[in-house]
């Protein structure tokens, strides 16, 4: 009977007394008070019914008293051939021939409903900072139609991450090896809100925080790895007219990458332009006392080496080389002469011919 996604009313927002137990909409005393004194949400905790409906429906058992996970709530009955109804100021139970076949599941725990899935969601959130959030079950149900286990599952709107959350789920009780691909735009929450309260300045910080806890809930340590568009990482002045250049500037104009790029973000750049897949191992290795990034490299796959160091030796080049990737990265401003940068493609065509050598 208690929703907080529902626009808040004051006539909708009473305590409700059953046996010796005061029922606030929401479960809170302390938030009922709040609200009272004004400190409510447009949308906040409130019933579904007014207090004169409450009490014709409890009198006449159209109101149950059910058990939940974190405190006893309160549903309202449907009946096959029976409903309330208003006549003038009083209200009646009026019994009618059902026309349309009633679902089984009016009859049971509906694990698909919204109200499921509002309580799952506070659970592992500990608070309500999403509004309308999808029961995972039916996520799970559309999923499970497809006999394959290994699929990726794609949603282009993310919202609190309900869909990573039921790929997550359904691999744990299956055994599956699903992906899922989940976007969604960095939208400012709501000023007031409780997702703002929270800390969340943007919806895809709910999700990303969802994710982390729907998989430490179970155990699952796989990872999830987080990307956001970004520009494209070059200085801003960085195309210019020959009229524009100067002798005395060509140095300042050889690394084009802007200051702020991190070794992830020249990475990715990589990953993007040859279309590789963005959910690959990452690891760090250490040769002659220099850091190199390894990305999908192990012994069943080449994939990418990188150097973003400004200590690059022949001895270095080579043992690089060595290790045969199918893409060796370097960043502009490694090399100090061109003559160095043809050294390093010629070392790797002698040593390493199938590496495809890149500089960003």
């Amino acid at each position: 009977m208690d929703y907080n996604s529902l626009e808040w009313s004051k006539s909708l927002d009473y305590p409700i007394s059953i046996n010796d137990t005061i029922f606030y909409a929401g479960g809170s005393k302390e938030e009922y008070n709040k609200r009272k004194n004004g400190q409510h949400g447009r949308a906040d905790w409130a019933w579904r019914w007014s207090k004169d409906l409450f009490e014709f429906g409890l009198t006449n058992g159209f109101i149950e008293v059910k058990s939940g996970r974190d405190r006893p709530r309160l549903y309202t009955k449907t009946y096959a051939n029976a409903k309330i109804v208003r006549n003038k100021s009083k209200y009646e139970i009026v019994k009618f021939n059902r026309t349309k076949p009633l679902s089984t599941l009016e009859f049971t725990d509906n694990v698909y409903s919204n109200d499921n899935a509002k309580t799952q969601f506070e659970d592992l959130m500990d608070n309500n900072v999403f509004d309308y959030t999808k029961p995972t079950a039916l996520i799970k149900k559309f999923m499970s139609l497809i006999s394959k286990k290994n699929i990726t599952i794609l949603d282009f709107f993310a919202g609190s991450g309900t869909t990573a959350d039921s790929v997550i789920q359904l691999n744990a009780e299956d055994g599956g090896n699903r992906k899922f691909i989940v976007a969604t735009l960095d939208e400012k929450t709501p000023k007031n809100s409780e997702a703002r309260k929270a800390g969340y300045t943007t919806i895809d910080q709910i999700s990303r925080e969802r994710i982390r806890r729907a998989a430490e809930k179970i155990g699952d340590k796989s990872g999830f790895r987080a990307l956001k568009v970004d520009n494209t990482g070059l200085k801003e002045d960085v195309f210019k007219t020959t009229g524009e250049l100067k002798q005395v500037d060509l140095l300042n104009d050889i690394d084009d990458q802007s200051d702020n790029r991190s070794d992830y973000d020249l990475l990715y750049d990589t990953l993007v332009d040859g279309a590789i897949e963005y959910n690959r191992q990452i690891s760090f290795d250490m040769i002659n006392g220099e850091k190199i990034i390894k990305y999908d490299y192990s012994s069943e796959s080449s994939g990418v080496i990188a150097y973003f160091g400004d200590n690059l030796t022949n001895e270095l080049t080579r043992k690089m080389a060595t290790l045969k990737p199918l893409i060796m990265v370097f960043k502009e401003s490694t090399f100090k002469k061109s003559s160095q940068k043809v050294n390093v493609i010629e070392q790797f065509r002698i040593i390493s011919p199938d590496t495809k050598v890149k500089v960003v």
